[in-house]
């Protein structure tokens, strides 16, 4: 027996024989997982896009699979306890910030994740590299166990990665939930609803602007601008001299993620709720809600990245995507008591952080069986 599926929706091939199953990859012209099975296969049925039945000669079923947008590949453990973010110089070398360590991260010709070098901490927040390898991260610190708490931006020099060295710490007014650079400013986004612009070659405040009046949840590059969304439902684009060009409010719940580029900037709260606005005027395009797939208590967690014409997020529940063409085509994976906050886009996949610590990498395809053989 020989049979190919094709899945558009993944550019891949699936290729069916009479002992295996092989997923191949169009892009990369690759196979990228498969399955083999002691019990001949002579027939198959599709019962979905991504999903089928294996039978044998004698028509009883011996499998019932689904072929995934992504699976997890490989994992390494920090001593961040809890990821806040991931920044990544080439597809294969980055950066974690974690509450309790930041450190430096390689993925190897063989899939494999190591960690290079790292630098414990407490209680770090968000951060970014530069390409001098200087690394500006949030920091809070308290007298006591119950505070109060101070709070500081920190500017390090990760050269020596044998003994990381702090240039500088300046005080802030609060946690930092959000940071970007463009060239030689630096944004930040905090607690209090505002953003402040930095000079990192003066090492000094240019700008601070009074944008909400309660937490930015999470701020974006936009394509050309800075992009802040905040607890209450409110979107504002900001231009990198930190004018504010619009601002808006969408929804009743905090706002979780963006996703912006030169036509459009779509949004999404923590139920769900998406928004694709107009990147220049903040208008609304099309609104609606994702299906959470009715996991109790789900909501959404981490940033939004676009993977395969797949919008990829996760939260309390798992991994979603949902494909850019039809909203009603959905990959899901469960991923039980792990939280992830941020994922990073590779070529052939992603990466994520989650909050028992771990860095993993999820490449493109993957076969999931319902029946053992």
């Amino acid at each position: 027996m020989r049979r190919v599926e094709y899945i558009p929706e993944y550019s891949m091939e699936v290729l069916f024989s009479s002992d295996s199953i092989q997923c191949f990859d169009l892009k990369s012209k690759k196979v990228v997982c498969s399955r083999s099975y002691r019990e001949r296969i002579a027939n198959i049925t599709k019962v979905t896009f991504n999903s089928f039945r294996v039978y044998n000669k004698s028509n009883k079923l011996i499998d019932s699979i689904s072929i995934d947008l992504a699976s997890e590949r490989s994992r390494v453990a920090t001593g961040a306890q809890y990821i806040r973010d991931l920044f990544m110089d080439t597809p294969t070398h980055g950066y974690y910030f974690g509450t309790y360590e930041i450190g430096e991260f390689s993925l190897l010709k063989g899939e494999e994740l190591v960690i290079k070098c790292s630098y414990p901490l407490k209680y770090c927040s968000k951060g970014c590299v530069t390409p001098e390898n200087t690394f500006y991260f949030g920091l809070r610190e308290s007298e006591s166990i119950n505070g109060p708490h101070s709070y500081y931006l920190v500017k390090l020099d990760w050269n020596n990665k044998e003994k990381p060295l702090i240039l500088w710490k300046k005080s802030i007014p609060s946690s930092i939930m959000g940071i970007s650079r463009i060239e030689d400013r630096l944004y930040l986004g905090l607690k209090t609803g505002t953003i402040q612009i930095w000079d990192i070659e003066k090492d000094e405040i240019l700008k601070s602007i009074n944008l909400f009046n309660n937490p930015i949840s999470t701020m974006e590059l936009g394509f050309d601008s800075i992009i802040a969304t905040s607890w209450k439902g409110e979107t504002a684009s900001i231009t990198p001299e930190g004018d504010i060009q619009w601002r808006i409010k969408l929804t009743q719940e905090k706002i979780e993620t963006i996703l912006g580029d030169i036509e459009k900037i779509t949004i999404v709260d923590i139920k769900g709720n998406y928004f694709q606005l107009n990147s220049k005027t903040g208008n609304i395009i099309e609104k609606g809600i994702w299906d959470l797939i009715s996991v109790r208590g789900a909501t959404i967690a981490s940033n939004l990245i676009l993977f395969r014409d797949w919008f990829v997020l996760t939260g309390y529940g798992g991994v979603w995507a949902f494909w850019n063409e039809d909203y009603g085509k959905i990959f899901h994976f469960y991923m039980e008591d792990t939280l992830i906050r941020k994922l990073y886009p590779h070529p052939l996949g992603f990466y994520t952080g989650d909050d028992t610590g771990y860095i993993r990498f999820w490449k493109i395809g993957g076969i999931r069986t319902s029946y053992r053989v």
